[in-house]
């Protein structure tokens, strides 16, 4: 309690003068005189001060704070050196807006000791922040600053009173002053140093390199005279971030860290100097840290799973990412990136075991019913799949219209074709062109293709895959249905040229191209082309049954007749 402190100032002191108040009459021996009889007049005051200094300690708690700062405000009185005090008391009227009464009792404390920092201090502050003075504000810290020229508190309020009315050019005077300092107390330049980045930072552009020399000025010399300390390397660290010298800030954290390991803060702050600076390895060990600390640290798990993302490191991306869900079960955003991951993990069926769950705490949100069809789809149920995109339209036509676009009805389309429910799938693909036609060349294709694997709608299917390669001529997919509509024409040798050319302009070997490939040799009587193309087929696909049947029945024919090689192979 700041009272009880005060009391020093009084030393010495054990009697009580004064009159005995009821609060504290049970305190005090009926007997023991009002004043003591032996004292001169500089005791007696002391003493009446110290009377009414523990009236004031009593009062506070049985009389409540208007009686005791009654008393307060009589100790004052009769001693109104007593800063601590004084402060106390100028802040308590400033509380109930009795400004002048703040002031005046500050201004006493000044005149009985001209030396004593503190009320400058206040009384300065008072002036800037609360009666916007700013005048009489520089003048009381401009006075501190010359009876304490070691102390940083009167130049952060000279120069803060500056820079609130726009006087830079005072405020680095103020700088420049104190930078002359003789000054050991690390915190002395490191206050200097947030002054200089604070008065950057104002500006809200990156420090010049002006700015940025006088910073590291100040920090150099902090760092000589305290870097190895903790308090002073953890605001060393600091200082550098603000100052957009992170790299400069990672062998300070660290110090922190070898100083007291268990500082979480600080190795959440490493980290992100180590991401602020590219080094992705050393962030992660550090998050990795924080979360071993701090299991509830949802920002660390979150970052965590960005980085492991970015490094191709899906399952600790997952791990990292369903610990978000657990901490944070009612945000849906968090399922989305577990289901993103699965998604790119091709763990289908998780990913739709993730969905179901969501669902069920965020029911009918159509964006999540919609996740939970492609996941069905993706993982080989169809007919369930079919029945979600039917629930998701349905809520999306009645909470969140805009998901029913394109890509809505391309997937629910994709999804009714691989259910064998052709003729949806057809509406919805037709649905999806209709409300995208510029960029509707994947639709195109797969009803276009559609139709051509079915045998069906021939003509129309040539309009549509005609109107995909419209878009992106070279599109090896959309190639491969127009040899495949040659196919399925007769027209076999329109369609081995058309596949061949698919075949190279696809990024990637597919099996189903080879196996279109190899389908148009054999019409063509060139079996052991066909034989090699169902090979590079099966190697990319050995389970497909169809290959293994096609291959078996035709090696056989290329076994009667072994004098025959692939020509241009």
């Amino acid at each position: 309690m700041l009272w009880l402190a005060s009391s020093l100032v009084f030393g010495g002191f054990i009697l009580v003068a004064g009159p005995i108040r009821a609060a504290d009459a049970d305190l005090v021996p009926a007997d023991m005189p009002h004043t003591a009889p032996d004292l001169n007049e500089k005791g007696r005051r002391q003493a009446d001060a110290l009377a009414y200094f523990m009236s004031g300690i009593f009062e506070e708690e049985s009389a409540g704070p208007e009686k005791a700062l009654e008393s307060k405000r009589k100790v004052l009185d009769l001693d109104p050196g007593c800063s601590e005090l004084a402060i106390e008391v100028a802040y308590e009227y400033l509380r109930r807006g009795e400004t002048a009464e703040a002031t005046s009792v500050l201004k006493d404390a000044i005149a009985a000791k001209r030396k004593a920092l503190a009320p400058y201090l206040a009384l300065s502050t008072i002036y800037l922040r609360h009666l916007q003075k700013p005048e009489l504000a520089a003048r009381y810290a401009q006075q501190a600053v010359d009876i304490a020229p070691e102390n940083a508190d009167g130049y952060e309020l000279l120069w803060e009173t500056y820079q609130s009315q726009g006087m830079s050019a005072k405020a680095q005077l103020v700088l420049d002053r104190a930078a002359k300092s003789k000054s050991t107390d690390p915190d002395f330049w490191l206050s200097l140093a947030e002054m200089t980045a604070r008065g950057a930072a104002r500006d809200n552009v990156p420090p010049d390199g002006a700015t940025v020399a006088q910073i590291n000025r100040f920090l150099d010399q902090a760092a000589s005279l305290g870097g190895d300390k903790l308090d002073v390397a953890s605001k060393l660290g600091d200082l550098y971030v603000i100052s957009r010298q992170t790299d400069k800030a990672i062998p300070y954290y660290k110090r922190v860290i070898e100083l007291r390991s268990d500082s979480v803060g600080t190795r959440e702050k490493l980290a992100r100097c180590y991401l602020e600076t590219a080094q992705v390895e050393p962030a992660i060990e550090q998050f990795e840290a924080v979360v071993a600390a701090n299991p509830l640290s949802l920002e660390s798990y979150v970052i965590l799973t960005d980085l492991y993302t970015k490094s191709g490191d899906y399952s600790k991306a997952l791990v990292n990412a369903r610990q978000t869900v657990v901490i944070e079960p009612g945000n849906i955003d968090r399922y989305s990136v577990v289901v993103d991951l699965l998604y790119r993990m091709k763990r289908f069926d998780e990913m739709a075991a993730t969905l179901a769950e969501a669902r069920r705490n965020f029911p009918r949100v159509a964006r999540i019913t919609h996740l939970y069809a492609v996941s069905l789809s993706q993982a080989g149920k169809h007919d369930a799949a079919v029945k979600a995109f039917a629930e998701a339209e349905k809520e999306a036509e009645n909470s969140q219209p805009d998901l029913l676009d394109a890509r809505f009805y391309f997937d629910y389309g994709g999804a009714a074709e691989r259910a064998g429910n052709h003729e949806l799938a057809a509406t919805m693909l037709k649905k999806s062109i209709d409300l995208d036609p510029a960029n509707a060349g994947e639709a195109y294709n797969y009803l276009g293709y559609m139709w051509v694997d079915l045998g069906k709608n021939l003509d129309e299917a040539e309009f549509l895959i005609r109107r995909a390669l419209a878009m992106e001529p070279s599109n090896g997919a959309y190639i491969d249905s127009l040899g495949w509509l040659y196919y399925h024409q007769g027209k076999y040798q329109e369609a081995l040229t058309e596949l061949l050319r698919a075949a190279e302009a696809l990024p990637e070997p597919d099996p189903t191209v080879y196996g279109h490939v190899a389908d148009a040799y054999h019409k063509l009587g060139k079996t052991a082309e066909a034989v090699l193309y169902w090979q590079k087929a099966l190697a990319l696909d050995p389970e497909n049954k169809e290959f293994i049947a096609k291959l078996d029945e035709a090696s056989k024919k290329v076994a009667e007749q072994p004098e025959k090689k692939p020509a241009g192979h």
